[in-house]
């Protein structure tokens, strides 16, 4: 007989896992505790890839993520599952958004309807009064041991907070796991400027396919590197796999799910090291976090840039070659007299850091 399990996801990011079981009945209940994920062991979770995109042309703040599930019914039974995940309301002083737009659902590449319902007055309706606690949901069926691929695809905006960056991570535990560097260098304007101010977060909600039988076989998890903001502006938790210049990609096997989340600060002006110091402990991080060369490079350019903007304004933009590019360009720079000592020891560093990284 088909039958249907309970759905406890806590609704506290941008964009979260993309499909854990649920109860139609008791959905948006469920939502209000925000605690507990009551487990689904007949179902497996063999394989997810999570594509998150940044839409420039649309705002800064607009995302788009892409879902591909493989479930496996472990048992020999026919079972109808129902699926969901939260939605919620951004209210501002004038206006008000769903957090999900153009959410859309498909099962073994046929599309299927999902709905949104909310908690109203002890019942499940369409409007929205407790704006926190709704839900999209969905039926799945599965034949006795079969696979079913499962594919979400919706838009989102990032979260945005004046900071600091605590703001914009939920979970201690990930700042004391993997530390911005900036919390292991020497005291300067610099590093207050860093990690006091404006800070967005872009995150999968990992955690929310620990509602499946464990582990989750393979999952890897693809996001946009911010445009915004340089390699020295973002924090990664937990570490990546691969930074690559514009990609940060997380890879997992036989995988207890965890939350996975890049967070950029902007102070209100560019900030560039003033230290030597502050270099050598950004290329410590960058390597903790499997920063590729080219990623390493595009901080480099930004150095070039900037030496040149101050002193040859009609200069070539180091900031828009390519690898080889960037070094020669780095080069000339660090022959110009008119370079302080500190800054060429901080494009050296640099230099150092992009020669050892993988490409």
């Amino acid at each position: 007989m088909p039958t249907r399990r309970a759905l406890a996801i806590a609704a506290v990011a941008v964009t979260l896992a993309c499909a854990a079981a649920a109860d139609e009945s008791t959905l948006p209940a469920a939502l209000l505790s925000n605690v507990g994920l009551p487990p689904e062991p007949r179902i497996a979770l063999d394989r997810e890839v999570i594509r998150i995109r940044h839409h420039d042309e649309t705002s800064s703040q607009e995302w788009s993520a892409d879902c591909s599930l493989t479930f496996r019914n472990l048992t020999h039974d026919e079972l109808d599952v129902v699926m969901g995940q939260p939605d919620w309301q951004l209210i501002g002083h004038d206006y008000v958004d769903w957090v999900l737009t153009e959410f859309e659902t498909s099962v073994d590449g046929s599309d299927i309807p999902a709905e949104r319902s909310c908690q109203l007055d002890g019942g499940v309706g369409p409007v929205v009064q407790d704006y926190a606690n709704c839900a999209w949901s969905w039926t799945v069926h599965f034949r006795p041991r079969a696979t079913v691929q499962v594919r979400t695809r919706y838009r989102f905006q990032r979260i945005d907070s004046v900071g600091p960056i605590d703001a914009c991570v939920a979970d201690r535990d990930d700042l004391a796991d993997n530390p911005p560097f900036w919390a292991e260098t020497p005291a300067s304007s610099s590093d207050k400027a860093f990690g006091c101010c404006h800070c967005a977060s872009v995150s999968y909600m990992g955690h929310g396919g620990r509602t499946w039988a464990q582990p989750i076989g393979k999952a890897e998890i693809i996001i946009d590197r911010p445009e915004t903001s340089g390699p020295h502006r973002l924090a990664f938790f937990p570490p990546p796999t691969r930074v690559d210049r514009n990609l940060a990609t997380w890879r997992f096997k036989q995988w207890l799910p965890v939350d996975v989340r890049i967070v950029s600060v902007h102070p209100r002006s560019e900030v560039l090291f003033e230290l030597p110091e502050q270099a050598r402990a950004w290329t410590a991080y960058a390597e903790r976090n499997h920063l590729t060369r080219d990623a390493i490079l595009a901080l480099v350019a930004a150095y070039t840039w900037h030496h040149e903007f101050r002193t040859r304004p009609l200069g070539m933009r180091a900031a828009f070659l390519d690898g080889n590019g960037v070094r020669r360009q780095a080069r000339r720079t660090l022959e110009d007299p008119t370079l302080s000592a500190s800054d060429a020891e901080i494009i050296r560093e640099l230099l150092r850091a992009a020669a050892r990284a993988p490409r």
